[in-house]
């Protein structure tokens, strides 16, 4: 049986990184437009340099870094609904009545991206579902599968010693696949067109498993994000994904805390992955 620990083509758990994120554009740096030029051409200078109003508090909260851009863009947004620049809740409370209210629309406008790997096609095959997201996926018929990776299921992981024989299995499985693969690519005469490459390729995928590892480059907005972590990150969703809701969720509540406040992670008996509660639901 093979040393789990000393195989570097099994996969464990998933990398998620944030790649981009929305900003609220506060001062002229030089660009046609911001919030204190639209501040001046609707007349609101005074409100905005005043930090006992809305407009104001908002403002110096940015600039100062008390709250995130990532939680002010949907307050921004919700206070041009009603016009209210001068009076109102602090943001927290603001985003609390939001998600109350299952106001969501204004959650739109604040977007993050992510870098993902370590996630499985299997996975991959249920994000498409999701259909408010941008994905751009790593291609199997471009990339050559040279160094691939298996992405371990992690029910094998809650089992513990038992779950063993099971990712020995599904490892050399993955090898006898790529194998294959390999052998394919290498029936290539040296002189091989582009076109005939990528039509050995997209044949080689057809061998490979659904365990092998891809990568996304995955953007959303915060509304499209509470709605995957309700769905994707209950006790009865599939574990791989809800492993990368939780993952993702770790990642996202430290650009926009407050418009995932009423989310918990708990902690659940028969599984080594958490569960994500929310409280407010999709809204």
């Amino acid at each position: 049986m093979i040393d789990i620990h000393k195989v570097d083509r099994l996969v464990f758990t998933p990398q998620v990184n944030i790649m981009a994120a929305s900003r609220l554009h506060y001062m002229d740096y030089g660009v046609e437009g911001s919030l204190s030029n639209w501040c001046n051409e609707n007349h609101l200078e005074d409100t905005v340099k005043n930090p006992d109003t809305a407009l104001g508090r908002l403002f110096e909260a940015g600039l100062n870094g008390d709250v995130t851009d990532g939680d002010l863009i949907p307050e921004l947004a919700g206070r041009f609904c009603y016009r209210a620049w001068l009076k109102g809740r602090v943001n927290e409370q603001y985003i609390g009545n939001i998600l109350d209210q299952h106001h969501g629309s204004v959650l739109e406008h604040s977007h993050l991206s992510f870098a993902i790997g370590g996630v499985s096609r299997s996975l991959s095959h249920e994000l498409v579902r999701h259909r408010h997201f941008n994905i751009s996926q790593e291609s199997q018929r471009y990339v050559q599968p040279t160094n691939l990776r298996c992405v371990v299921p992690p029910l094998f992981i809650d089992m513990g010693e038992e779950g063993l024989p099971y990712i020995d299995n599904l490892y050399h499985h993955f090898v006898k696949s790529t194998a294959l693969a390999l052998s394919m690519m290498r029936s290539l005469d040296k002189g091989a067109s582009t076109l005939e490459r990528k039509r050995v390729n997209e044949s080689c995928r057809s061998v490979l498993p659904n365990c092998t590892e891809t990568r996304l480059f995955w953007s959303g907005n915060m509304r499209s994000l509470r709605h995957f972590f309700a769905l994707r990150g209950g006790e009865a969703a599939d574990l791989e994904i809800r492993r990368l809701a939780v993952a993702v969720f770790n990642a996202a509540v430290e650009f926009a805390p407050n418009c995932f406040q009423d989310i918990e992670v708990r902690k659940v008996s028969d599984s080594t992955i958490p569960v994500l509660d929310v409280k407010g639901g999709s809204v």
